[in-house]
């Protein structure tokens, strides 16, 4: 499996020497990274990739103390948790940017009760 990180990327052919060396483990690897995903855009544009079963409706919450963005479902007062999701732009610390970013385009800061 490829694990994350910064690849260097060839300025002839603009791919990876992993890409070009070994297609199949870069093939499987994202295979298995997208199996039972789901792409998603948000109304305020963002976009990502979470649980196979998120629908229209569910919330991308930043959750502070999670290490992703989570998704969650309204269920009668309370919220479910469906799964934890990619969002594009928003992981490895630029949460708190993008928070403000939100923030000033009205986005409001909500508790939710998981059940």
């Amino acid at each position: 499996m490829l694990s994350g990180g910064h690849v260097p990327v060839s300025p002839e052919t603009g791919r990876t020497n992993i890409e070009l060396q070994h297609p199949a483990l870069v093939q499987r690897s994202l295979v298995a990274a997208i199996s039972s995903r789901r792409f998603f855009r948000t109304n305020y544009g963002l976009v990502g990739i979470g649980p196979d079963n998120i629908k229209n409706g569910d919330l991308v919450s930043i959750v502070f103390g999670a290490d992703m963005p989570l998704i969650l479902r309204p269920f009668d007062k309370f919220h479910k948790l469906v799964g934890a999701a990619y969002v594009h732009g928003v992981m490895n610390g630029v949460v708190v940017d993008i928070h403000k970013r939100l923030r000033t385009r009205g986005l409001p800061r909500r508790t939710f009760h998981l059940r």
